[in-house]
């Protein structure tokens, strides 16, 4: 499948900027994200990408420190979205509840739904993914000189 993001305000990628994701929730994410890249709609659902009741909406369910439960959709902008899917909300669940709330969520998704129909440049192929280098620091933190690990190399 092809794998857009959403992009809002300053720029900011919906999935790549996931802020404050460990690196076992990123390597979770990654997983899902590598999966989804492989197979088709209809090998994806049920398996990696979940109907979430009542909204028309998808999620994928990537475990690491936190549940993360990021929104999607099938298109929405490509004749044959079979094939393309457009991540639109971050979602966290903890202790059995979403934030931001379900409600709240598929209609925030639902209006950035709208953002993209009516201008194509509120999403971005293919999400980057953010790797740990090999002292145990990602690029963005080791370019804001985020000092490294102990015991790293």
């Amino acid at each position: 499948m092809i794998r857009y993001e959403y992009v809002g305000p300053r720029n900011r990628r919906e999935m790549t900027d996931w802020p404050k994701l460990s690196p076992r929730d990123r390597r979770g994410l990654n997983f899902q994200l590598d999966i989804l890249r492989q197979v088709d709609r209809r090998q994806a659902l049920r398996r990696v990408v979940f109907k979430v009741k009542g909204s028309g909406l998808y999620k994928i369910k990537a475990k690491g420190d936190k549940q993360l439960r990021p929104r999607l959709c099938f298109g929405p902008l490509d004749s044959d979205d079979e094939e393309t899917v457009t991540f639109l909300q971050r979602v966290e669940k903890k202790d059995n509840r979403e934030a931001p709330a379900a409600i709240q969520s598929a209609k925030l998704s639902h209006e950035k739904i709208r953002q993209v129909v009516a201008d194509p440049r509120r999403r971005r192929a293919e999400i980057k993914k953010k790797q740990e280098g090999q002292d145990g620091r990602n690029k963005s933190q080791a370019s804001r000189g985020v000092p490294r690990q102990r015991g790293a190399h």
